[in-house]
């Protein structure tokens, strides 16, 4: 492997380890929750009032700032450093005003955003009205990610991915020291005890924002507060049109993802939340990771050549975890959401209900890992007009096979559809994004042949553990939950060790 292929790994490690910290603590955090609070109307409330800021913030935030300040931001930053941190002063200035008044905005108008997303709950005025108050309350966490989103960037643009990454962990170390200790000073009841969750949303994003700015500040980063109207920044915002164009397709899916489970049985949209959020592990881990690592140094890259190789490495790698994590989803997720989340009021039958529904998310694991990765190349160059494309075609093939599949299937499986309909999706943007990049001028020399033989020897290599654990679950879904719970680690670590000897061997066979 060649120094630039390691470099690559390592900085594609530290995210991945910075990213695998958050997420261990986020499934905590879940579990925690629904032990605290279970799966019903409660948490229904806090899930939707929390899903509106984080939706706006992965897009406005993380998404559309990330897109078009990072590929800016970090052209400049090799060329002229003081520049450059000009140049964040005043995007971190117009973005604190900006979102200061959006958060504001969004307060007073809770309940009109619980009516967009998440349109079902009206059906129950209690928990509508729970849900519009506890967003009322979570709403400036918008405001402080929107903050973290553009000093991250600056530390990814300088080589810094792992405690960036990392510090998305706070707000959910805050959120699980709330559930546990705070309920009792906010009422007996569960609608008041809840709201404890949201003072550790605002608690852990102060914290998120307070780890990212201190190392900044250890590396060096001048801050001088700053509203002057610069070349740069109206660079910046004629990316942004076409940037959240892209972006607000893609939070499409998410809304009506949302808003189809709040109308299906009570807890639906907490199986599908569930579901969703041990899909964004390995998605975060594998595929944002990547992802997050490719866009500045595509950015950074000094040719075509170069652009290639950091794409077809960045493939590979994705690929190498995808693959196995979907067929480990597919065939064992009844024991993984028992691991993960089974305590308290969470029953076995709410896992072997949240299973299905992520046996229908998981085989689109591999495309979204891929979409990413064409999609940070994209953004690199600064063409989000194909991302665009792609994704408007995916949101049509994800609402009508989201909305046909959670009609036409019987009631136990209707949730299921949502899964399904977000799995053909992410084919269909992946599709669309590949045969772009094979017309673009310095993506063109792309070969996505080459990933024909890793993605094989990783779909065989899977097969192998995949359909023992398949046999096996529903006998060990019988077991003592102690004795499930162990045997349950005990696979997931096995069938890593088993797959990735496999992958080895092949792979020294082939050369």
């Amino acid at each position: 492997m060649t120094s630039s292929g390691r470099s690559h790994g390592r900085d594609v490690s530290a995210a991945s380890a910075g990213i695998l910290l958050s997420r261990t603590l986020g499934y905590v955090r879940d579990a925690v929750i629904v032990g605290v609070f279970g799966a019903g109307a409660v948490t229904d409330a806090y899930l939707a009032a929390f899903l509106i800021p984080n939706l706006i913030r992965r897009f406005a935030g993380e998404g559309v700032l990330g897109a078009s300040f990072i590929p800016i931001f970090a052209a400049k930053d090799t060329r002229d450093r003081a520049e450059s941190e000009r140049f964040a002063s005043a995007t971190l200035s117009y973005v604190f005003v900006i979102v200061l008044g959006v958060s504001v905005l969004g307060m007073l108008l809770s309940p009109a955003f619980v009516s967009i997303f998440a349109a079902g709950l009206r059906k129950n005025p209690e928990t509508f009205d729970l849900a519009a108050r506890l967003l009322r309350v979570m709403f400036p966490f918008l405001l402080m990610m929107s903050v973290y989103a553009v000093l991250s960037g600056i530390l990814n643009s300088r080589g810094s991915f792992g405690v960036p990454a990392a510090a998305s962990g706070m707000e959910n170390l805050a959120v699980i020291c709330a559930a546990l200790f705070l309920p009792p000073f906010f009422g007996a009841a569960p609608e008041h005890g809840v709201f404890a969750l949201a003072a550790g949303v605002l608690a852990g994003g102060l914290l998120q924002v307070a780890v990212v700015w201190a190392r900044l500040k250890s590396r060096g980063f001048s801050f001088t507060p700053s509203l002057a109207f610069t070349p740069e920044l109206g660079e910046m915002l004629r990316l942004m049109v076409p940037t959240a164009a892209v972006l607000a397709v893609f939070q499409i899916n998410s809304i009506v993802n949302q808003n189809i489970a709040t109308f299906l049985a009570p807890g639906s949209l907490t199986l599908v939340y569930l579901a969703y959020r041990l899909i964004e592990l390995p998605s975060a881990l594998f595929g944002t990771s990547v992802g997050i690592v490719a866009l500045p140094k595509a950015a950074q890259a000094a040719n075509t050549g170069e652009i290639r190789n950091i794409l077809d490495r960045s493939m590979r790698l994705s690929l190498l975890w995808m693959i196995p994590s979907a067929a480990a989803f597919i065939s064992f997720g009844a024991p993984i959401l028992s691991l993960l989340f089974q305590y308290g009021r969470f029953s076995e039958d709410v896992a072997r209900q949240a299973a299905l529904v992520l046996a229908c998310y998981a085989p689109g694991l591999p495309f979204i890992g891929l979409a990413r990765i064409l999609g940070s190349a994209f953004y690199a160059l600064k063409c989000p007009a194909a991302p665009l494309r792609a994704g408007t075609v995916s949101v049509v093939c994800n609402i009508a096979a989201a909305a046909g599949f959670a009609v036409a299937f019987p009631v136990p499986y209707k949730a299921c559809g949502i899964g399904l309909g977000a799995s053909l999706a992410a084919l269909l943007n992946f599709l669309v994004l590949a045969r772009q990049a094979r017309s673009h001028g310095a993506l063109g020399g792309v070969d996505l042949r080459n990933c024909v033989n890793p993605a094989l020897r990783s779909v065989g290599a899977s097969l192998v553990f995949a359909v023992p654990l398949w046999v096996f679950t529903p006998h060990l879904m019988e077991l003592p939950l102690l004795y499930q719970r162990l045997l349950t680690a005990a696979a997931v670590f096995g069938s890593m060790g088993l797959y990735f000897g496999l992958i080895r061997l092949s792979s020294s066979t082939s050369d």
